[in-house]
């Protein structure tokens, strides 16, 4: 070799330190202006061509008109999908879940060790210059790295089925506003009929206090009973628009955007919603996302458990060196290892034993938590059906006493005072049948939130679980889009 020989082996040094350098990545800033965010939040519509698109992906067809021209539960769901915070979040999580499985499939960097030395007042002319290059390649052992890659893809299921439980959480928000927006416009009609009629009653007997037919004592009952009508006919104006802002909010959309859109949303039974209570025991029991995301923090801690037990066993490192000292070169193979005396990494090991008995202890009680739900759920939505069929028939016999005291009336048997009474109890039993309904929709709603599956929806077309899929979640326009 000649003199200039380290100066060739620092030149190679420095060649490969640049190739790693080429794969760096870059720092990119992402920009985030509060003011633009409150702009763009306040702009959304439902008729966003965005948010068409997104539908388009979700439903697997086109739609002819946009904007819809009636939206219903499954449509405003997706819109929810579309722009809720909470689905960003759970979406940005499982990113970061499924960055960790590349951190986890990485191999160690071997090791360049450069060391120039320089030494002076040689005796007869030798080369001044002393130099080692070391390179120590690092070798895993045991399966370490199989058993890092299962751990991160167990981790990675759990955060993708987290997206299917924020999911879910937006759609029983959204459904129980909808719900109650429904029963609201759907009293509000009646409420301000019975302030009609008990306004008239209530002037009927004022007429008979003038007339010294009645007192102040038989006309009061009717008086404050006009009053407390006229109260809950506000309070029945209030509700409508506390639950449509409900309904607006689990959307991520303006109060005045759901405003302008036309809503069509059932209070009766749903399709589907007859099914056993094993049925939907175990549906809950097996499909729940909570329940299959404890699996999968389970089979995480297996892994876990596994990839503690494999570092019991040392890594080896191979170390190839070269040493050119005063023009004499040397090369030397070896390798290093630790003795695992004082450490047999036990305590990681039982750690690891103690979480996986923990992720078995949470996976039993996600099952039997799923089944407690399902039981009390389906009891509540069979005794709701028991409180509609009775509304009902209550309501059938109010509207048949209603049409007796009409005839009466016509022949001049009664009065119009307790006509318009016959005609208050029919608009309370309707009021009453309302209300019968909604508890109805809400237990039934209850019964899809202990199963996180809607009624009459398959397992491959729940919309949950397209929000929890790489297709349409990915579809999303970014947050300053929407």
């Amino acid at each position: 070799m000649s003199r200039r020989s380290p100066s060739a082996v620092a030149a190679i040094f420095a060649a490969i330190s640049l190739a790693g350098g080429t794969g760096c990545a870059h720092y990119e800033p992402l920009k985030l202006d509060p003011a633009e965010s409150a702009t763009a939040l306040e702009s959304r519509s439902l008729a966003s061509p965005e948010l068409r698109s997104y539908l388009e992906t979700a439903l697997g067809h086109a739609l002819g008109q946009w904007p819809l021209p009636s939206w219903d539960l499954q449509t405003l769901t997706l819109a929810a999908f579309f722009f809720s915070p909470d689905l960003d979040v759970a979406r940005a999580q499982w990113a970061r879940a499924e960055a960790g499985r590349v951190t986890a499939a990485a191999r160690p960097n071997p090791k360049l060790v450069f060391t120039p030395e320089r030494a002076e007042h040689l005796m007869g002319n030798p080369s001044p210059w002393v130099a080692t290059v070391a390179l120590d390649i690092p070798i895993e052992t045991a399966g370490k790295r199989g058993y890092r890659i299962e751990q991160a893809h167990a981790l990675s299921q759990a955060a993708r089925l987290a997206i299917g439980s924020a999911a879910w959480r937006v759609r029983s928000r959204l459904r129980d506003a909808l719900l109650e927006r429904e029963a609201a416009i759907e009293k509000s009609g009646l409420l301000s009929e019975r302030v009609a009629l008990q306004r008239s009653v209530a002037d009927l007997f004022q007429k008979r206090v003038e007339a010294g037919a009645a007192s102040r004592i038989e006309s009061d009952p009717a008086r404050l009973a006009r009053e407390r009508a006229v109260i809950e006919e506000a309070q029945g104006k209030v509700a409508i628009t506390s639950a449509s802002a409900a309904a607006a909010a689990a959307i991520g959309i303006p109060l005045d955007a759901l405003d302008d859109a036309p809503v069509s949303v059932s209070l009766d039974a749903p399709p589907g919603s007859n099914l056993s209570a094993k049925q939907a025991r175990r549906r809950a029991m097996l499909e729940r996302g909570d329940v299959r995301a404890a699996l999968a923090a389970f089979v995480a801690s297996e892994s876990t458990l596994r990839l503690e037990i494999a570092r019991q066993y040392p890594d080896v490192h191979l170390t190839n060196q070269y040493s050119y000292d005063q023009a004499d070169e040397k090369w030397s193979i070896g390798f290093t290892i630790d003795l695992p005396i004082f450490d047999q990494n036990q305590g990681p090991i039982l750690e690891a034993k103690a979480a996986r008995k923990q992720m078995l202890a949470e996976f039993d009680a996600a099952q039997q938590g799923a089944l407690s739900d399902v039981d009390s759920a389906w009891a509540n939505a069979q005794a709701a059906r028991d409180g509609v069929q009775a509304a009902q028939r209550a309501a059938e016999s109010a509207r048949s006493v209603l049409d007796r005291v009409t005839l009466a009336v016509d022949a001049g048997a009664i009065d119009r005072v307790e006509a318009g009474a016959a005609r208050i109890d029919a608009l309370d039993a309707g009021i009453a049948r309302i209300d019968a309904r909604l508890a109805q929709a809400r237990a039934y709603g209850a019964l899809e939130d202990a199963m996180q599956l809607p009624f009459g929806v398959d397992l491959e077309s729940d919309p949950v679980r397209i929000a929890a899929s790489a297709g349409a979640v990915a579809a999303a326009a970014p947050a300053g889009a929407r």
